[in-house]
């Protein structure tokens, strides 16, 4: 049986991406690493510096990779393929734009997936219109065996 955990990233922090660790065919473990938004001089973009690093999951001990969104950029989905276990997970990455009081997600970037080539593709799930990633949901049976977002609107500090 699964053991779910739910990683926040501190309150007003984004997700940016996440350490992975796979052996050939699956995501060994998974950590989520945050970042803390700021506003450019000009007011027009969302600067996003990195921040706080949250506990690594999984039980099976492989080399760490980064999974980083280009700077300035912040996860609002992801893609990849599962069975029982999560297989490969490909981070979909955005900027943030400012106009006035609105914040508008940009154009989304894939980062190159990690892990192997088994399981079934799943569909991409994003956040939705102007939510980003602030936390990670993730369940584990030694290795990780589920992942999620915990989105919210772009709207809230």
């Amino acid at each position: 049986e699964a053991t779910n955990f739910q990683d926040a990233c501190p309150n007003g922090s984004l997700v940016i991406g996440y350490e992975e660790s796979t052996d050939s065919n699956e995501v060994a473990q998974l950590q989520t690493m945050c970042g803390t938004p700021s506003v450019s001089a000009d007011g027009s973009t969302m600067l996003v510096t990195p921040g706080a690093t949250l506990i690594l999951r999984g039980g099976i001990t492989a080399p760490l990779v980064s999974s980083i969104c280009p700077a300035n950029q912040v996860v609002v989905g992801f893609d990849g393929r599962a069975v029982a276990l999560l297989d490969q997970l490909s981070v979909r990455c955005a900027p943030v734009t400012i106009s006035g009081q609105t914040l508008t997600v940009g154009s989304i970037t894939n980062l190159a997936p990690l892990g192997g080539n088994g399981g079934q593709p799943f569909a991409r799930t994003d956040c939705g219109s102007g939510m980003v990633a602030v936390g990670t949901n993730v369940a584990l049976r030694n290795w990780v065996s589920g992942f999620g977002l915990v989105c919210a609107s772009l709207g809230v500090k």
